[in-house]
């Protein structure tokens, strides 16, 4: 079994501690597969966005980066938003389960103070309001909402222990990050996953397949297009000519992307590529997606 198959285990499958191969090579550990979608439950962390061609993450509103659509470890999270052109302040605030906090501050994120305790399993809402009126409640209501909730206790201590043995193997530092995003992931953790991930970038780890994931959790799972559109971008720049996996997964993203916010004319380039990625890949199901998907944006080109 391979290090990326070993930790994409649905959670009741996942062993005490996680079970990877003493010998992996670089290639597995870079060629990172495509994360499987659960199916969308009532959960906020488990439900991909799959919503219709509206107006998300507008520039002109302090729409919520962080954290949102996920659950959390930290019980003191770091929240971010939206810079708004012309704001000077912002008023932030946290509503849920025993919890009804507000401040102001000016910079556009905050460490939550953890005055107002957040309760395990409880669900909250992080609200924030400029000084010119606007809020990051504007954003169109999505499948899933845009809550999040802190993790509950047992599931955190599980995923402290298989993260200690995580961190004695005998791995690189790049293999030891992309097994425990993976751990997190399989909890629902999706924000936490995508900050390790853009850690690992951070420190000069840049490959296709890096960029395809973390713009995958942005736009499939965190519902952010800015952010997602930004990874797929890089990862079309980056993916070889030979690594056909890897660049179709980039065209495909982008091109879903620019056919919902972008430019028709450069959806149907980057899908069409995607779909003779797929053709060699001998993934028929996509390819007739694709093509279905590509008819509706020609006639919607020639309107």
């Amino acid at each position: 079994m391979s290090l990326v198959a070993c930790c994409l285990l649905p959670v009741a499958h996942l062993p005490t501690a996680v079970a990877i191969p003493q010998k992996v090579s670089h290639d597995q550990i870079i060629q990172i597969k495509q994360i499987k979608q659960t199916e969308c439950t009532t959960g906020i962390y488990k439900c991909p966005h799959r919503g219709e061609p509206i107006a998300w993450n507008d520039s002109a509103i302090p729409y919520i980066i962080s954290p949102r659509r996920t659950k959390i470890l930290n019980a003191q999270p770091k929240l971010r938003w939206n810079p708004v052109a012309g704001a000077t302040s912002y008023t932030v605030s946290i509503k849920g389960e025993g919890v009804d906090w507000k401040t102001k501050v000016r910079d556009t994120q905050i460490v939550y103070s953890g005055q107002q305790p957040l309760q395990p399993g409880g669900y909250y809402l992080l609200i924030v309001r400029t000084d010119t009126g606007v809020s990051s409640a504007d954003e169109p209501v999505i499948p899933g909402g845009l809550g999040f909730s802190l993790l509950e206790a047992t599931q955190a201590q599980l995923i402290d222990s298989q993260a200690a043995a995580i961190a004695q193997e005998p791995w690189t530092e790049e293999a030891k990050t992309l097994a425990l995003a993976n751990l997190y992931l399989n909890y629902g953790l999706t924000i936490e996953a995508v900050e390790i991930l853009e850690d690992l970038v951070n420190r000069g780890v840049e490959t296709a397949a890096i960029y395809n994931r973390i713009g995958g959790l942005y736009w499939n799972f965190l519902a952010l297009v800015p952010q997602a559109k930004n990874y797929y971008v890089k990862a079309v720049e980056l993916a070889d000519s030979n690594d056909i996996e890897e660049q179709t997964a980039a065209q495909d993203g982008l091109g879903q992307i620019e056919a919902k916010f972008g430019s028709k004319k450069e959806a149907i380039r980057l899908l069409t590529l995607a779909r003779d990625g797929y053709e060699m890949l001998g993934n028929t199901e996509r390819v007739s997606q694709l093509e279905k998907q590509l008819k509706v944006l020609m006639r919607e080109s020639k309107k």
